[in-house]
């Protein structure tokens, strides 16, 4: 009896797991069509907050927005408005 019990438990994990490895496609459209969803409703400020931290990690090696400068954060604004 404790064997069935034990076969029955080992195969309703692999069920399971089976299961989420089947919806695992599906979950990552989902997410991804949030994410384009999220960057298309974006504002003008939104994108340029983001586009300053992508700087400010990229090119100097700079993870905390608070920990630059208000000068450097104002340069690369100018900078970015002069590329547009």
């Amino acid at each position: 009896m404790f064997i069935f019990l034990v076969i029955f438990i080992i195969v309703i994990v692999v069920i399971f797991a089976l299961e989420k490895k089947a919806d695992e496609p599906r979950r990552k459209e989902e997410e991804r069509r949030v994410h384009l969803e999220y960057l298309a409703n974006r504002t003008p400020d939104e994108i340029e907050y983001d586009e300053i931290t992508r700087i400010l990690k990229e090119d100097y090696n700079i993870y905390e927005r608070s920990d630059a400068s208000p000068l450097l954060i104002e340069q690369i604004k100018t900078n970015l408005r002069l590329k547009k």
